[in-house]
């Protein structure tokens, strides 16, 4: 006796589920802070940015220097 084949209908509309990455917040934290929190965050070239150890690649907070504030010059006022 032979097989019998059935057609399977396609759906019109495909359900395709897509993973959308977000990027984890980062939070400005000054050098120092960062210096007494190194035994725990490691650098990462691809971030700029330093992750916990052991989880950072998907999980934990991700760190970045403050930028070092310059001193602002006050404008002085030029006198003919």
């Amino acid at each position: 006796m032979p097989a019998v084949l059935r057609r399977r209908s396609t759906p019109d509309v495909l359900d395709v589920d897509f993973v959308v990455r977000e990027q984890r917040p980062r939070t400005l934290v000054r050098p120092v802070v960062l210096l007494m929190l190194r035994p725990f965050f490691r650098y990462s070239g691809s971030r700029d940015a330093y992750v916990l150890r052991l989880v950072g690649r998907k999980a934990g907070p991700v760190l970045r220097t403050q930028p070092r504030r310059g001193r602002t010059r006050r404008a002085s006022a030029i006198t003919p």
